[in-house]
């Protein structure tokens, strides 16, 4: 969306999910975003497989 002369971008939801994953895997990942301008940084959900029926991985749409 463009307002005055400010174009402000919107990233959608973001999350991982990991097929396989032990007790190292984390919980949060750290994502971050380099520009010309600078970088910005921001966690992300780790969600894991073993923790969800196929029939939830679908209903929430985890494969989209």
């Amino acid at each position: 969306m463009i307002q005055g002369n400010v174009l402000r971008v919107t990233l959608p939801h973001s999350a991982v999910l990991y097929l396989r994953s032990g007790s190292t895997t984390p919980n949060q990942l750290k994502t971050e975003i380099i520009t010309p301008g600078g970088s910005i940084s921001y966690e992300i959900q780790v969600m894991k497989s073993q923790q969800y029926t196929l029939g939830e991985i679908f209903k929430k749409g985890f494969y989209s």
